[in-house]
């Protein structure tokens, strides 16, 4: 069985959660105005894709990859420093909880 501590890298998802730290809205100016354009989509909290070498699976005319549901900016699905978006951390836990199973 493998535990996937840091999420992995070649799945991408929505980068809207980004701000918020522990259920909250960050502050200041810029993420003031990340958090007045929210998504409120469902799909975007539960939904990882693929994108290959080539950029394929993930629209990149904008100069980086965007969400299949919100077309708002996407990230990879991995834990960065200080990461607190709830998704990734949500998707490390269940593979910690299913790792702690085994």
């Amino acid at each position: 069985c493998v535990c996937e501590i840091h999420g992995r890298a070649l799945e991408w998802r929505c980068a809207d959660k980004i701000g918020q730290d522990q259920g909250s809205n960050r502050s200041g100016r810029q993420w003031d105005q990340w958090n007045k354009e929210r998504c409120t989509q469902d799909g975007c909290a539960s939904t990882v894709f693929y994108i290959d070498d080539n950029m394929n699976g993930g629209d990149s005319s904008a100069g980086f990859t965007i969400c299949k549901h919100c077309t708002r900016p996407s990230r990879p699905n991995v834990l960065m420093f200080h990461d607190t978006d709830e998704n990734v951390l949500r998707d490390i836990a269940h593979q910690r909880h299913r790792y702690q199973a085994w």
